[in-house]
């Protein structure tokens, strides 16, 4: 992970502590979702308002009365006719944004946590914006140190 790629992942953290969400409701089991009472929205989705010169949102499917939506680059072309590959085409630009794995961003926004691996803590159906903002301030703060052990080790 490169110094930009840190600032930005803490950048993203303060957002989801401090800044205008760009969901009512923080929902971590959807991306983003627009229904008729509001919207709601997980740490993914706020990448739109956090970085709008980077993401945007992109409808993905009509679920009942709400619309599903994702976070995709700015300059996102249509490669695909399958709408379902537009989740697959946002994951991996918020792993390349982020300088992540796909293991990374799985520990960092989604349900497999390796704590081992990354440190932090287990995020479940109840987690807030703020758990989560802590979740990547620990990742950060748990790379960094590996990193420095790794600079001094002696062969």
């Amino acid at each position: 992970m490169t110094t930009v790629e840190e600032s930005r992942l803490l950048s993203f953290a303060n957002h989801l502590e401090y800044g205008k969400p760009a969901h009512d409701v923080f929902d971590f089991m959807r991306i983003s979702v627009k229904r008729p009472c509001g919207t709601a929205g997980c740490a993914m989705g706020e990448l739109p308002a956090c970085f709008p010169d980077q993401f945007k949102f992109t409808d993905w499917m009509v679920d009942n009365c709400d619309l599903l939506r994702v976070p995709v680059p700015v300059d996102h072309a249509v490669k695909h006719d399958w709408r379902h590959m537009y989740v697959m085409d946002s994951e991996d630009a918020i792993e390349k944004f982020f300088g992540l794995t796909r293991y990374e961003r799985r520990h960092l926004f989604g349900f497999d946590q390796n704590t081992a691996w990354y440190g932090g803590h287990r995020l479940g159906r109840e987690t807030t914006a703020y758990q989560v903002a802590l979740q990547i301030r620990e990742f950060v703060r748990f790379k960094y140190h590996k990193a420095l052990i790794k600079e001094t080790r002696y062969d």
